[in-house]
């Protein structure tokens, strides 16, 4: 009902409450886009009934995230509160051992990088080509002459 091009400051407040709820409510709870929706619903219905209605009034109507988040938690069993809580470990543990193999692989790049720019990172061999119809000059022979004695060494 409230939702138009231009939204207002409250209307941020209540999109940003409204998606704190849902990131407290696990995915894996029955219907929990529909409650979600059904949240916004008597949300808009109270802003309907209340337009002057401030942030803080649609708090103490409806209770905080926290509040309204744990009032659908009190009613998921512990088996799936506890399966819920590994699964979130589970990620966290694979996102830290993904983390380390990145900044493994950086390091061992750069410590490459870095001796091999120590070790003849790159040497370029001068080539002087004379074709047949070139005139040898003094400044050509003395060019191959510092060319083979720097080959030499």
């Amino acid at each position: 009902m409230f939702r138009g091009c231009i939204k207002t400051n409250l209307e941020k407040k209540v999109n940003a409450y409204i998606k704190k709820i849902k990131s407290q409510i696990p995915v894996s709870y029955p219907n929990r886009n529909d409650i979600i929706q059904t949240i916004r619903q008597n949300i808009d219905n109270f802003r309907a009934e209340h337009p002057r209605a401030s942030f803080n009034e649609i708090i103490e109507e409806f209770g905080s995230v926290t509040e309204v988040a744990a009032s659908f938690l009190d009613e998921l069993p512990e088996q799936e509160i506890s399966s819920i809580l590994q699964k979130k470990r589970k990620m966290l543990h694979i996102f830290f051992a993904l983390f380390l193999i990145c900044a493994m692989i950086f390091f061992v790049v750069l410590y490459n990088l870095s001796s091999w720019a120590e070790e003849e990172a790159l040497i370029f061999n001068e080539g002087m080509y004379i074709y047949n119809d070139t005139e040898e000059t003094s400044e050509i022979l003395e060019k191959l002459l510092d060319i083979e004695e720097f080959s030499e060494n």
